[in-house]
């Protein structure tokens, strides 16, 4: 939501229209565009007409703003969460944005994957930071049972299981990415069965 805020400037005969952009900024607080100073004479036929044209000029730089820090990862903590919700509703099984999620050069690419985890369930647990710049993030994969899968490109945990999986998140240009996607792409199950019936 823009919220737009106005002032009278020098004697009253100019106003300025601010507006405000709540939104992820890497230091938490708002992003604030300010506005053209606006003649207060709104009786003048040619800035009346002008007037709708600066404000949609406001609303653009302030959109744009907003939309360059929208994949701003605040803390360790959120880079890995955004990661994996990314990554189990099937985001790496096709061609994906590495830069959004993972601190690499340019020429990153990653294998073509023969298999994927199909996972019940995660959860992050310690995080242990050597520097103000470099995080280990703990996360516990419950993977699903996969005694009955007819898909031979699920990597087999016949009884389900756990494992507990360290990804290293570092500090970026003043965001959080993780180093590496951590190798065989993950899917949880609920959208592997949606998108695979009959084969798990």
């Amino acid at each position: 939501m823009f919220l737009s805020q106005e002032e009278v400037w020098g004697d009253g005969r100019f106003r300025r229209s601010t507006m405000t952009v709540p939104g992820p900024r890497a230091d938490g607080l708002e992003w604030r565009v300010a506005g053209t100073l606006i003649p207060s004479n709104l009786n003048s036929i040619r800035t009346s007409k002008m007037l709708p044209l600066v404000r949609f000029a406001a609303f653009l730089v302030a959109t744009l703003a907003f939309a360059s820090t929208a994949n701003a990862w605040s803390t360790p903590r959120v880079a890995v969460e955004r990661f994996l919700k990314f990554e189990m509703a099937g985001g790496r099984l096709s061609a994906w944005p590495f830069h959004k999620y993972l601190a690499v050069a340019d020429d990153y690419d990653e294998p073509g994957w023969d298999m994927v985890e199909v996972v019940e369930s995660w959860r992050i647990g310690a995080i242990q930071c050597s520097d103000n710049r470099t995080c280990r993030v703990s996360v516990t994969f419950a993977y699903a049972r996969t005694a009955s899968a007819k898909d031979s490109q699920i990597v087999a945990h016949p009884t389900g299981g756990t494992a507990a999986v360290a990804f290293v998140a570092v500090e970026d240009k003043g965001q959080w990415l993780l180093e590496s996607s951590n190798g065989t792409p993950r899917i949880s199950v609920t959208v592997y069965r949606r998108e695979h019936p009959g084969q798990l």
